[in-house]
Protein backbone atom coordinates (compact mmCIF):
# COMPACT_ATOMS: atom_id res chain seq x y z
CA UNK A 1 0.00 0.00 0.00
CA UNK A 2 1.07 3.39 -0.83
CA UNK A 3 1.31 5.64 2.43
CA UNK A 4 2.03 9.46 2.71
CA UNK A 5 2.73 11.48 6.12
CA UNK A 6 1.33 14.88 6.35
CA UNK A 7 3.49 17.06 8.88
CA UNK A 8 6.76 15.59 9.57
CA UNK A 9 8.14 18.48 11.80
CA UNK A 10 7.37 17.50 14.74
CA UNK A 11 8.99 14.14 16.44
CA UNK A 12 5.73 12.66 15.64
CA UNK A 13 5.25 12.35 12.25
CA UNK A 14 9.15 13.35 11.52
CA UNK A 15 10.58 10.09 13.28
CA UNK A 16 7.58 8.35 15.15
CA UNK A 17 4.87 7.45 12.48
CA UNK A 18 7.40 7.81 9.72
CA UNK A 19 9.92 4.80 11.24
CA UNK A 20 7.08 2.63 12.25
CA UNK A 21 5.41 3.05 8.57
CA UNK A 22 8.36 1.41 7.09
CA UNK A 23 8.33 -1.29 9.34
CA UNK A 24 5.39 -2.64 7.89
CA UNK A 25 5.89 -5.16 5.25
CA UNK A 26 4.09 -4.00 1.79
CA UNK A 27 4.42 -0.49 2.61
CA UNK A 28 5.64 1.91 0.82
CA UNK A 29 6.14 5.88 1.92
CA UNK A 30 5.39 7.77 -1.04
CA UNK A 31 5.72 11.13 0.00
CA UNK A 32 6.23 13.66 2.69
CA UNK A 33 4.70 17.21 3.47
CA UNK A 34 6.09 19.87 5.41
CA UNK A 35 7.53 23.13 5.33
CA UNK A 36 11.02 23.06 6.72
CA UNK A 37 12.93 22.75 3.32
CA UNK A 38 16.29 21.39 5.12
CA UNK A 39 13.77 18.76 7.37
CA UNK A 40 11.99 17.31 4.56
CA UNK A 41 15.06 17.21 2.25
CA UNK A 42 17.13 15.16 4.80
CA UNK A 43 14.34 13.06 5.59
CA UNK A 44 13.19 12.21 2.11
CA UNK A 45 17.38 11.07 1.49
CA UNK A 46 17.06 8.99 4.84
CA UNK A 47 13.95 7.54 4.54
CA UNK A 48 14.39 6.99 0.28
CA UNK A 49 10.90 9.06 -0.34
CA UNK A 50 9.91 12.16 -2.12
CA UNK A 51 9.33 15.39 -0.05
CA UNK A 52 6.41 18.20 -1.00
CA UNK A 53 5.29 21.30 0.23
CA UNK A 54 1.44 21.27 -0.05
CA UNK A 55 -1.31 18.19 0.18
CA UNK A 56 -2.28 19.35 -3.57
CA UNK A 57 1.01 18.44 -5.04
CA UNK A 58 1.53 15.56 -3.47
CA UNK A 59 -1.82 13.76 -4.58
CA UNK A 60 -1.38 15.50 -7.73
CA UNK A 61 2.03 13.84 -8.27
CA UNK A 62 1.23 10.73 -6.41
CA UNK A 63 -0.96 7.99 -6.21
CA UNK A 64 -1.48 7.51 -2.72
CA UNK A 65 -4.14 4.63 -0.49
CA UNK A 66 -3.36 6.13 2.93
CA UNK A 67 -2.62 9.45 3.86
CA UNK A 68 -1.42 9.91 7.65
CA UNK A 69 -1.93 13.19 9.17
CA UNK A 70 0.38 14.30 12.09
CA UNK A 71 0.15 17.96 12.07
CA UNK A 72 -1.15 20.22 15.22
CA UNK A 73 -4.34 19.91 16.25
CA UNK A 74 -5.79 22.97 14.82
CA UNK A 75 -4.61 22.14 10.90
CA UNK A 76 -6.16 18.85 11.01
CA UNK A 77 -9.52 19.88 10.14
CA UNK A 78 -8.42 21.81 7.11
CA UNK A 79 -5.43 18.94 5.91
CA UNK A 80 -9.01 16.14 5.87
CA UNK A 81 -11.02 18.24 4.20
CA UNK A 82 -8.59 18.94 1.78
CA UNK A 83 -8.22 15.27 1.34
CA UNK A 84 -11.32 14.36 1.05
CA UNK A 85 -12.18 16.81 -1.71
CA UNK A 86 -10.04 15.15 -3.93
CA UNK A 87 -11.22 12.57 -6.59
CA UNK A 88 -9.36 10.13 -5.34
CA UNK A 89 -10.33 7.69 -2.53
CA UNK A 90 -8.08 7.99 -0.25
CA UNK A 91 -8.28 6.04 3.84
CA UNK A 92 -6.79 8.54 6.50
CA UNK A 93 -5.16 8.29 9.63
CA UNK A 94 -5.08 11.17 11.90
CA UNK A 95 -3.39 11.73 15.49
CA UNK A 96 -5.85 12.43 17.80
CA UNK A 97 -7.58 14.71 18.60
CA UNK A 98 -9.92 13.99 15.06
CA UNK A 99 -10.35 18.02 15.45
CA UNK A 100 -9.99 20.89 17.55
CA UNK A 101 -14.00 21.14 18.25
CA UNK A 102 -17.33 19.60 18.06
CA UNK A 103 -18.51 20.97 14.91
CA UNK A 104 -15.34 20.45 12.87
CA UNK A 105 -15.54 17.01 13.78
CA UNK A 106 -19.00 16.50 12.87
CA UNK A 107 -18.44 18.08 9.38
CA UNK A 108 -15.41 15.72 8.90
CA UNK A 109 -17.87 12.78 9.66
CA UNK A 110 -20.31 13.91 7.12
CA UNK A 111 -17.72 14.69 4.56
CA UNK A 112 -16.68 11.08 5.09
CA UNK A 113 -19.99 9.63 4.80
CA UNK A 114 -20.75 11.65 1.50
CA UNK A 115 -17.34 10.25 -0.46
CA UNK A 116 -17.12 7.13 2.05
CA UNK A 117 -13.55 7.49 3.23
CA UNK A 118 -12.18 5.66 5.72
CA UNK A 119 -10.43 7.53 9.01
CA UNK A 120 -8.94 6.09 11.65
CA UNK A 121 -7.83 8.49 14.87
CA UNK A 122 -4.71 7.49 16.85
CA UNK A 123 -6.40 7.08 20.28
CA UNK A 124 -3.18 4.80 21.38
CA UNK A 125 -4.24 3.46 24.98
CA UNK A 126 -6.62 1.33 22.74
CA UNK A 127 -3.62 -0.73 21.70
CA UNK A 128 -1.30 -0.18 25.00
CA UNK A 129 -1.00 -3.75 25.96
CA UNK A 130 -1.76 -2.98 29.82
CA UNK A 131 -5.05 -0.92 28.88
CA UNK A 132 -6.28 -3.54 26.34
CA UNK A 133 -5.56 -6.63 29.12
CA UNK A 134 -7.38 -4.05 31.85
CA UNK A 135 -10.50 -3.86 29.60
CA UNK A 136 -10.47 -7.54 28.53
CA UNK A 137 -10.46 -7.82 32.56
CA UNK A 138 -13.46 -5.77 33.06
CA UNK A 139 -15.31 -6.91 30.64
CA UNK A 140 -15.22 -10.60 30.98
CA UNK A 141 -15.83 -10.19 35.05
CA UNK A 142 -12.51 -10.87 36.06
CA UNK A 143 -12.16 -7.74 38.04
CA UNK A 144 -15.56 -8.01 39.31
CA UNK A 145 -18.81 -6.20 38.99
CA UNK A 146 -19.09 -3.15 36.99
CA UNK A 147 -20.00 -0.33 39.73
CA UNK A 148 -17.45 0.51 41.51
CA UNK A 149 -14.65 3.70 41.14
CA UNK A 150 -12.27 3.94 38.81
CA UNK A 151 -9.03 6.48 39.18
CA UNK A 152 -7.07 7.59 36.81
CA UNK A 153 -3.84 10.17 36.52
CA UNK A 154 -2.02 11.27 33.70
CA UNK A 155 0.37 13.91 34.19
CA UNK A 156 3.24 15.61 32.12
CA UNK A 157 5.69 18.35 32.26
CA UNK A 158 4.46 21.40 30.67
CA UNK A 159 4.37 21.64 27.09
CA UNK A 160 5.86 23.98 24.73
CA UNK A 161 5.07 25.20 21.18
CA UNK A 162 1.55 25.44 19.94
CA UNK A 163 0.38 23.48 22.53
CA UNK A 164 0.71 26.16 25.22
CA UNK A 165 -2.23 27.87 23.19
CA UNK A 166 -5.51 26.42 24.12
CA UNK A 167 -6.83 27.87 20.61
CA UNK A 168 -4.66 25.44 18.85
CA UNK A 169 -3.97 22.60 21.15
CA UNK A 170 -7.53 22.24 23.10
CA UNK A 171 -5.47 22.94 26.53
CA UNK A 172 -5.33 19.98 28.89
CA UNK A 173 -8.58 18.86 28.81
CA UNK A 174 -8.63 18.00 24.98
CA UNK A 175 -4.80 17.19 24.60
CA UNK A 176 -3.79 15.06 27.39
CA UNK A 177 -7.31 14.26 28.59
CA UNK A 178 -8.75 12.70 25.58
CA UNK A 179 -6.26 9.63 25.56
CA UNK A 180 -7.93 8.72 29.24
CA UNK A 181 -11.83 9.83 28.17
CA UNK A 182 -11.54 7.49 25.14
CA UNK A 183 -10.94 4.55 26.82
CA UNK A 184 -13.53 5.12 29.56
CA UNK A 185 -15.82 5.46 26.92
CA UNK A 186 -14.74 2.75 24.75
CA UNK A 187 -14.57 0.27 28.33
CA UNK A 188 -17.49 1.84 30.25
CA UNK A 189 -20.38 2.78 27.51
CA UNK A 190 -21.94 6.54 27.95
CA UNK A 191 -21.60 9.10 30.44
CA UNK A 192 -24.52 10.54 32.34
CA UNK A 193 -23.13 13.23 34.04
CA UNK A 194 -19.96 15.48 34.78
CA UNK A 195 -18.42 17.63 36.99
CA UNK A 196 -15.14 19.25 36.28
CA UNK A 197 -12.15 21.65 37.98
CA UNK A 198 -10.05 23.45 35.68
CA UNK A 199 -6.76 25.37 37.24
CA UNK A 200 -4.03 26.90 35.55
CA UNK A 201 -1.16 28.84 37.68
CA UNK A 202 1.13 31.38 35.24
CA UNK A 203 3.75 33.26 38.14
CA UNK A 204 7.21 31.68 38.42
CA UNK A 205 6.36 28.38 37.10
CA UNK A 206 3.60 27.04 34.74
CA UNK A 207 1.47 24.86 36.10
CA UNK A 208 -2.27 22.93 34.28
CA UNK A 209 -4.66 21.05 36.46
CA UNK A 210 -7.94 19.78 35.73
CA UNK A 211 -10.03 17.24 37.94
CA UNK A 212 -12.79 15.37 36.17
CA UNK A 213 -15.13 13.22 37.91
CA UNK A 214 -17.90 11.71 35.85
CA UNK A 215 -20.79 9.54 36.55
CA UNK A 216 -21.18 6.57 33.86
CA UNK A 217 -24.58 5.43 32.53
CA UNK A 218 -23.90 2.03 34.24
CA UNK A 219 -23.30 3.19 37.56
CA UNK A 220 -19.24 3.53 37.41
CA UNK A 221 -17.96 6.87 39.03
CA UNK A 222 -14.55 7.71 37.24
CA UNK A 223 -12.35 10.75 39.38
CA UNK A 224 -9.60 11.56 36.41
CA UNK A 225 -6.78 13.84 37.01
CA UNK A 226 -4.76 15.18 34.70
CA UNK A 227 -1.69 17.65 34.66
CA UNK A 228 0.59 19.93 33.09
CA UNK A 229 3.76 20.69 35.21
CA UNK A 230 5.14 17.34 36.68
CA UNK A 231 9.38 18.06 37.03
Amino acid sequence: MKVAIIGVGGKMGGQRHLENWLQISNIDVVGIVGRDLDKLKQLAETYNTTSYLDIRSLLEDQKVEIVDICLPTFLHYEAMKEVIGTDEKVSIVCEKPLCLNEDEAKAILQLSKEKDIQIFVGHTLRFDPEYAFLRQQIKQGVVGEVGGVVRLSRKTSFPGRWFRDNDKSGGILLDLGIHDLDWLLWTFGDVERVLARHIKQKDDREFDYALIILRMKNGVIVHLELSWGRK
